[in-house]
């Protein structure tokens, strides 16, 4: 929440009068964009700054978030994640 707040914050002149599609795997991102009421105080400022904008969330699973990929280790990948992004190629191995 606090990262996409200080990214509209950032682009705040682009972004105002367009459409924000954000694509999460965090479900507690998904749940504060989609159905739950702000608890605190920090959280109704934030609440408050981002009704200005017309974000869109879309909740998907980590193993078919791409970017999140770069984060992660190799080791960690399900089978058919390194069958699909390592190469087979004899020149990379």
């Amino acid at each position: 929440m606090l990262a996409l707040s200080l990214c509209l914050k950032a682009y705040e002149e682009v972004l105002i009068s367009r459409k924000i599609y954000v694509f999460t795997d965090n479900t507690t991102t998904f749940h504060a964009l989609t159905i739950r009421t702000p608890v605190g105080a920090r959280e109704r400022r934030l609440y408050a700054y981002m009704m200005q904008f017309q974000i869109y969330c879309k909740w998907i699973e980590s193993d078919k978030n791409i970017a999140d990929w770069l984060s992660r280790l190799p080791e960690t990948w399900s089978d058919c994640v390194k069958l699909k992004y390592t190469s087979t190629d004899e020149h990379f191995t």
